[in-house]
């Protein structure tokens, strides 16, 4: 039996959580929610996950921070870090310090379709994505 691929999806919007969530379900993957950095660590703590998609700014810890922490529980997981407000400066720091994507929020469906796609595969896991 294959294992479905976990994606934590971390965002103080609930309707953004909503909205990815039903992207990745459609998708075939198991995804948990979060609605702060701080609630997204008890879950980490508690299970390892392929993919975690964060917002930037959120109460708690920011997306720098849970990057940070989500690296050192579990470096092989993948980070996707999604924000309204970032300076290209946050971004390119973001991805030397081990995200695997950064996203403009809005983002289209089609770009986070894509992001999650590659991700996937990058993942080594079957998956009908």
């Amino acid at each position: 039996m294959v294992r479905k691929i976990k994606v934590l999806v971390v965002d103080d919007e609930v309707s953004i959580l909503k909205s990815i969530k039903l992207l990745l379900e459609d998708k075939g993957l198991w995804v948990e929610l979060a609605e702060d950095g701080g609630e997204a660590m008890v879950k980490l703590k508690k299970d390892e996950f392929d993919i975690v998609i964060t917002d930037y700014y959120m109460p708690v810890l920011n997306g720098k921070e849970l990057l940070k922490k989500v690296k050192e529980l579990s470096p092989r997981t993948l980070v996707i870090v999604i924000s309204a407000f970032c300076t290209v400066e946050d971004r390119l720091d973001m991805l030397f310090n081990g995200a695997f994507n950064c996203l403009n929020k809005p983002f289209k469906i089609s770009e986070m379709d894509s992001v999650i796609r590659t991700a996937v595969k990058l993942c080594g896991h079957q998956s009908k994505v």
